[in-house]
């Protein structure tokens, strides 16, 4: 299998690596930053809708907040197989900085 050799070579160059074979569960990535969280786990691997609404709501975040990240390209909504992720997206030049949001 082409991942677990990847894994192997990665391994073996001292390069940490972590397959991730499941959903992460909504308990994840919780720092109490709702832009730093969702960011942080969009650039690693796409955010399930479900889990990202319970981050909203961890964080205590205004939904506003997932809609002007979206509006910026800091994260995009993608559909896959009947459900909806978030992904990290590709920050033009007209992106303002994160702490502008």
């Amino acid at each position: 299998m082409v991942i677990n050799e990847a894994v192997q070579i990665f391994s073996e160059k001292g390069v940490n690596t972590e397959l991730i074979l499941g959903f992460e569960g909504t308990d994840t990535g919780f720092t109490g930053n709702a832009i730093e969280d969702f960011v942080n786990i969009c650039t690693v691997h796409p955010i399930r809708e479900d889990t990202m609404q319970e981050l909203l709501r961890k964080n205590q975040a205004d939904p506003a907040v997932l809609e002007s990240m979206l509006y910026q390209n800091y994260i995009q909504k993608r559909s896959h197989i009947n459900r909806k992720y978030f992904t990290s997206g590709n920050l033009g030049i007209n992106s303002r900085p994160m702490s502008q949001l």
